[in-house]
């Protein structure tokens, strides 16, 4: 039995950095933001992962990974929603069709390390704001659910 989500952080990194803009600029992509960090920017955060299906000849995971976005407006006039919905559905987008090759397919087809993907669905999000004296943070979190087959 192998622990899946090094493969499934590997993969979001690869198929959302780079690959996600937002006002003409990219979206960087971390696991933890660095000091001095430009918003907005993506965290592919924790993963939740127990065995799922036990089977007779194979080990399958259900995994749910958290991806977090943040953007930042220093006047609470110009606060807007719409970078981080923006933002999210790209990610969702990305993700779905590297998955299965197009948009809206449920079964997939996409192999790891150590494991096949067979399945990868959004199945909540969460968004939030935060105020303070001198700016108004917009936050959004997305979870992504994952069935991997341990090869």
């Amino acid at each position: 039995m192998k622990d899946p989500c090094d493969d499934i952080r590997d993969w979001m990194y690869s198929t959302l950095n780079n690959a996600v803009s937002y006002g003409g600029s990219v979206v960087p992509v971390y696991s933890f933001a660095p000091s001095g960090y430009a918003e907005p920017y993506i965290i592919i955060g924790d993963h939740e992962a127990a065995e799922s299906r036990p089977a007779k000849d194979t080990y399958l995971w259900e995994v749910q990974t958290t991806i977090e976005i943040y953007t930042t407006f220093e006047q609470a006039t110009n606060a807007s929603y719409l970078p981080v919905n923006s933002i999210s559905d790209q990610i969702l987008k990305l993700l779905v069709q590297r998955a299965y090759g197009g948009y809206g397919v449920e079964d997939g087809g996409v192999t790891f390390n150590n494991f096949n993907l067979v399945v990868c669905r959004p199945v909540g999000m969460r968004t939030e704001r935060r105020i303070s004296d001198t700016s108004v943070m917009i936050y959004k979190e997305l979870n992504i659910n994952q069935l991997l087959e341990e090869l």
